[in-house]
């Protein structure tokens, strides 16, 4: 059986992979190309890299992505850490941890509503014990809530800016 060479076959204007030729399993090599030796082509496959450089004989990864593609990207990827954070949001209120997410405060909120002055509930707090709140309680504990909120958001706006 004839020895295997490997061809990374690429984009002449950037140098961008296209495809992967080996000898004799395939019989036309497409040009341009890149001959490397097996330990390249496997690295080039574990690392995913997809950029020739022929001045070395090897591949790295590079991003293709327009300048603008990067920032819409970098604006999704923010957008996103920063719905997962306020939906983990918390905060403590005598020695308890409360759920401070959406859906939460806006529970509480409701809850607030219904309570008369001096009357409490049950509410179960972050590790799920119930634990008994005055009206008082939620109230202090929504106004923290919505401040984490604020918080995080801010923290965020400030990463992305860096």
């Amino acid at each position: 059986m004839k020895q295997q060479r490997y061809y990374a076959h690429y984009k002449k204007d950037n140098n961008q992979l296209l495809g992967w030729y080996i000898t004799p399993m395939h019989k036309v090599i497409p040009t341009p190309n890149l001959e490397v030796t097996k330990e390249v082509w496997e690295e080039s496959i574990k690392e995913n890299y997809n950029k020739v450089d022929l001045t070395k004989g090897s591949l790295f990864l590079y991003d293709f992505r327009s300048s603008a593609q990067k920032v819409e990207g970098d604006r999704v990827a923010s957008k996103f850490i920063l719905e997962a954070a306020i939906k983990k949001a918390e905060v403590y209120y005598k020695d308890n941890l409360y759920q401070a997410d959406k859906d939460s405060l806006a529970a509480m909120n409701t809850t607030i509503g219904g309570l008369e002055e001096g009357e409490t509930c049950l509410w179960k707090v972050s590790n799920n014990t119930v634990v008994e709140v005055s009206m008082e309680d939620l109230k202090k504990v929504l106004r923290l809530g919505v401040k984490e909120r604020a918080r995080l958001v801010e923290e965020q706006g400030n990463l992305v800016a860096q």
